[in-house]
């Protein structure tokens, strides 16, 4: 894995980071496309119902949760570990929780990337 594969990494975790607390849906959506639709094959939903409920019911409840604010991510301290036969990065703090939290009100959000033609997603 290399520095510029880490920065784009990070950028992502900014980007989901930045759109939990402004409660920006599209660009969450956006993000979480490929993860909620990999979602519903694994369990044999419709991947376009799993998006409706992605907005309705997890969207809403995070929001409710954790009011638009998370801690403060630390990228000096972030570990990344290769994963899946090394097709999948899973990245943590070095206490092995998950960078997107709000430990206040006990959430957090793992976060998993993958490399999919090219580009760097959350793929679970």
């Amino acid at each position: 894995m290399t520095e510029e594969d880490k920065q784009k990494i990070q950028k992502l975790i900014i980007d989901l980071h930045d759109g939990l607390q402004k409660k920006d849906e599209k660009k969450l959506l956006e993000l979480m496309e490929f993860k909620t639709k990999e979602y519903a094959r694994a369990y044999y939903d419709s991947p376009e119902e799993d998006i409706k409920n992605f907005k309705k019911i997890v969207l809403e409840g995070v929001f409710q949760m954790i009011g638009g604010k998370l801690d403060k991510i630390d990228f000096k301290k972030l570990q990344y570990q290769l994963i899946s036969d090394q097709k999948v990065v899973a990245v943590t703090s070095q206490s092995g929780s998950s960078p997107i939290t709000n430990k206040a009100k006990g959430f957090s959000m793992p976060l998993y990337f993958s490399k999919i033609k090219g580009e760097w997603i959350l793929s679970r």
